[in-house]
């Protein structure tokens, strides 16, 4: 899936832009392949792994319109450490208020 959103911003920057539904498309599939890494058990080691392609994502990004270029930006550049950081307190945090709950005495 990160390979066709590598593939696609290289088409655009290759041939010219092209329309807003074919960046949402990209979009899409780059969520489909970021989103499983973020919610994984070893979301920081698989981040650090893919960490050069997503750097060079952004950089072939850049500059590209509709939006699609911030929105690359957003899901793995400088915002993906924090965006790791948030899911695992997330997922901590509702595992923590899930521990409390089922301890809590029953009337």
């Amino acid at each position: 899936m990160l390979q066709h959103v590598e593939r696609g911003t290289q088409f655009t920057n290759d041939f010219g832009d092209i329309d807003e539904p074919f960046y949402i498309a990209l979009e899409t599939m780059l969520g489909y392949a970021v989103d499983p890494l973020f919610e994984s058990p070893n979301a920081e080691a698989l981040y650090e792994q893919f960490h050069n392609r997503f750097k060079k994502l952004e950089s072939a990004a850049s500059g590209i319109g509709w939006g699609y270029g911030d929105s690359v930006s957003e899901v793995v550049g400088d915002y993906a450490p924090v965006r790791l950081h948030l899911t695992r307190a997330v997922v901590f945090g509702a595992h923590f208020i899930f521990s409390i709950t089922c301890k809590l005495p029953t009337a």
